[in-house]
């Protein structure tokens, strides 16, 4: 009984610390891009920490959103997804030390509102007689890719190219490469290899990708992935029966997340717009008044 209590005010705790709405003045866009509430920019601006952007100037000048360290590439309140740029994990032939140097990278978002997709990512694993795997403690998958025979554009069956599928749920993970070689065996032919979550409708494999550094170099050493986010740590049932429930808008509706705990908020049929907003969901017929 007393533990069921202690779990009730831990809920109710986490749900009371959701921002009902923005604060004034806040920012839409940062640089070209919309970042709609939930998201915010700055803290006042978002329903909860893990929805801050922060909103940056690059090298080239411009103002681009990020999360964390991860530029942001677009944000759907209708998918709960929001698309970033992910960097790739290279492991590389030096010619000076004659030996393989690997260049690893890790995301870690279990203590933040985001899970990888596991519809739309694949791991992704470039070059010749490559084994590389992901793994965050409790979950491991791993991808081979060999050079037995040419590899062919567009396809990732392991020649040149390997993919797998990620877990449900998964909120970090770590990339290792495991030494097939360590020798000049790997030199000209295949400088690098690589390894990545990355977004499925966006990569296309290209047989250059294994004899040049062209898959390095499109995205600057990163491609896109896909983020499912969401509201919270409970469901529906639950977070409909508070005063900090998400789904602001009278003609709004709670849709449980498909990918790890909490919900999302949608505009019910025939109403657009952003459902964590009051008044936000418009019907059809205000959109040409």
């Amino acid at each position: 009984m007393a533990s069921a209590i202690l779990l009730s005010i831990a809920i109710m705790a986490q749900l009371s610390s959701i921002s009902a709405q923005p604060a004034p003045g806040c920012k839409s866009h940062c640089g070209d891009m919309e970042i709609p509430y939930p998201f915010g920019i700055g803290t006042e601006c978002a329903i909860e920490p893990g929805f801050v952007i922060y909103c940056n100037k690059t090298a080239d000048g411009s103002m681009k959103p990020f999360l964390i360290n991860v530029e942001v590439l677009n944000i759907s309140l209708l998918h709960g997804q929001t698309r970033a740029l992910n960097a790739l994990s290279t492991y590389c032939y030096n010619d000076v030390t004659k030996s393989m140097e690997s260049s690893q990278w890790s995301l870690d978002f279990s203590t933040w509102p985001y899970r990888f997709s596991n519809l739309h990512n694949k791991f992704v694993v470039i070059g010749c007689n490559t084994l590389s795997y992901i793994y965050n403690g409790e979950y491991t998958t791993a991808c081979a890719s060999v050079c037995a025979k040419d590899p062919t554009n567009g396809s990732c069956d392991g020649v040149g190219c390997c993919q797998n599928n990620i877990a449900k749920g998964l909120n970090s993970y770590n990339v290792t490469f495991f030494t097939v070689y360590n020798d000049s065996s790997n030199l000209q032919p295949n400088p690098c290899s690589y390894a990545a979550l990355v977004e499925t409708d966006t990569f296309m494999f290209k047989t250059e990708y294994v004899t040049t550094m062209k898959f390095n170099e499109t995205y600057n050493g990163q491609q896109p992935v896909v983020l499912d986010w969401a509201i919270g740590n409970v469901g529906c049932n639950v977070a409909n029966k508070t005063s900090s429930y998400a789904c602001r808008s009278k003609h709004s509706e709670c849709v449980d997340s498909i990918n790890g705990p909490g919900y999302l908020c949608n505009c019910t049929l025939g109403y657009h717009g952003n459902p964590y907003i009051t008044d936000g969901c418009k019907g059809m017929f205000s959109y040409f008044l």
